[in-house]
């Protein structure tokens, strides 16, 4: 058995034992590296495969913090040069990372812009190529699938407000970027990703987040997983 844990960004990560991660099968996103400074653990996995124009002024040290760090990296290919000189998203991205032996590039699929109003436009992944679609917490699971999951535990996946909030620091969106809202049609496309997920995952799905709306999914408890033998 080999088990995954694949790592949202809501707040519920602040009641989330992630010391005890340490030595576990483990993907994260994004800007996970805010929780860095509470705890000892760090992804086997890093992920980032989109690009939020509100945070195209702290992307790329994002990404290269962990390329430097040696961390396996899954990256949107655009990542890597960026957009050229011509490309109607040039302005906002039109430099990338470059190379790196550590970097895995994924390209965008056939199903990238689908978002909550083509959900039945979706029908399943399509392994082993990654399917894009909708939020990149299906992504971070599919990759978890590529690298030997046999059971995978979603946790920080609060799928919506916990205590006023949807990430777990205040801080999350940088200054220069609007702190953009989740709205209903965003919350419908996480949750599209999670019913796709449910449907398509070869290997059985584990909702361990500490409380949370997500309901996809069977829930566990965090604790006892990780006290299970």
């Amino acid at each position: 058995m080999s088990r995954w844990f694949v790592l949202g960004n809501g707040p519920s990560l602040n009641d989330t034992p992630l010391d005890r991660l340490v030595d576990e099968n483990t993907i994260a996103m994004n800007r996970i590296h805010l929780i860095y400074d509470k705890t000892e653990w760090r992804p086997s996995i890093y992920v980032k495969i989109d690009f939020n124009p509100h945070f195209k002024d702290v992307w790329k040290e994002n990404v290269l913090l962990h390329l430097k760090m040696g961390i396996p990296c899954y990256l949107w290919e655009p990542l890597r040069d960026g957009h050229p000189e011509g490309h109607p998203n040039h302005d906002i991205l039109p430099s990338g990372v470059g190379d790196w032996p550590n970097a895995v590039w994924v390209p965008s699929c056939e199903h990238q812009a689908y978002r909550h109003d083509n959900v039945k436009a979706v029908k399943e992944w399509h392994l082993p190529t990654i399917c894009t679609a909708f939020s990149k917490i299906g992504a971070a699971m599919q990759i978890a699938v590529l690298n030997g999951a046999t059971e995978i535990y979603l946790l920080g996946c609060d799928l919506g407000l916990t205590e006023g909030k949807h990430h777990f620091v205040d801080d999350y969106f940088p200054e220069s970027a609007h702190r953009a809202e989740l709205t209903k049609t965003t919350e419908e496309s996480f949750v599209a990703a999670h019913k796709l997920a449910k449907k398509s995952c070869p290997v059985p799905i584990y909702n361990a987040t500490v409380g949370g709306n997500l309901e996809v999914h069977e829930r566990v408890d965090i604790n006892e997983v990780l006290n299970a033998v």
